[in-house]
């Protein structure tokens, strides 16, 4: 999955970099919902935890890319069989 958080009014701080909320709220659901969907209506998947670590200030559109290996939705899978 990938996305795009363009530097806009609605991104912008005060000093004119994107803000750090939209930066965690563009990519905190992303794995949660890449395994909702991967592993389906059997499964109860929960966001339970997350950090973030800015590295050095947005000035302009930042993207971003997940990546899931098929190895860790079936390890997944077969971590949680009854």
């Amino acid at each position: 999955m990938r996305i795009k958080l363009p530097l806009n009014w609605k991104t912008r701080n005060y000093v004119g970099t994107i803000f750090g909320g939209s930066m965690y709220g563009a990519v905190d659901p992303i794995y949660m919902i890449m395994f909702i969907k991967l592993l389906g209506p059997k499964y109860i998947v929960w966001d339970k935890a997350a950090t973030i670590r800015f590295r050095k200030p947005g000035r302009t559109t930042m993207y971003a890319r997940f990546i899931l290996e098929q190895e860790e939705v079936e390890a997944i899978q077969k971590g949680t069989e009854p």
